[in-house]
């Protein structure tokens, strides 16, 4: 009982950090509400590019392709960028990943201390302790680096560049990525093991 009531109260601490990049209300429904109405925001669309890009520098890498530039094939001609763009945009993706891979490590130690903690109040009998401000603090930094990767790229590849792969994020990249609702937790009967939801003002 205490294992299944915790994937519940994990999955809530994992909402409020990761789901909540935009600074949207940490309650489930209006979150929900938020990711069917409002726009995907520019730096998100440019934190999945850039991950993709790594991702398909990485394979060409893995793959000992002898073509510098094999990773840019799926998306290099429809965005207009030469290869010293395309340098700009694999070096920023790189460091976006580095950033994030150190900022969400913290986060997740930060998660982990917090979840032993409930968990051993549970058992205790005690009160769960309220979210750590930590948390939302670490979850507007991430927002933060985001955000400031992006501007940085855009930056590096100058104004005709970018509007180029503006123009290409918009048509071709973005509507294949979405903003997924967050499933909402059914509601449990509370029995001696069980954690109850946050209160709407403590998540």
């Amino acid at each position: 009982m205490i294992k299944t009531a915790f994937r519940a109260l994990l999955l809530t601490v994992l909402t409020v950090y990761f789901c909540s990049a935009q600074d949207a209300p940490p309650d489930i429904r209006i979150a929900n509400a938020v990711a069917k109405t409002t726009p995907f925001p520019k730096y998100l669309a440019y934190r999945h590019f850039l991950a993709y890009v790594d991702a398909l520098d990485k394979r060409a890498i893995a793959a000992r392709s002898t073509d510098s530039y094999q990773f840019a094939k799926p998306f290099a001609s429809h965005a207009g960028l030469a290869t010293a763009e395309l340098d700009v945009l694999r070096n920023q993706a790189k460091l976006m990943m580095a950033d994030l891979k150190k900022h969400d490590e913290i986060a997740r130690a930060t998660i982990s201390a917090f979840r032993a903690n409930a968990l051993a109040a549970a058992r205790s009998g005690k009160p769960i302790p309220p979210l750590p401000s930590e948390i939302r603090n670490l979850q507007r930094a991430r927002t933060a680096l985001l955000v400031h990767n992006y501007v940085e790229l855009q930056t590096r590849l100058g104004p005709v560049a970018s509007t180029r792969l503006d123009h290409y994020l918009d048509y071709e990249f973005v509507p294949h990525i979405s903003m997924k609702p967050v499933a909402e937790i059914a509601p449990r009967h509370a029995g001696p093991d069980m954690v109850p939801p946050f209160p709407a003002n403590q998540q």
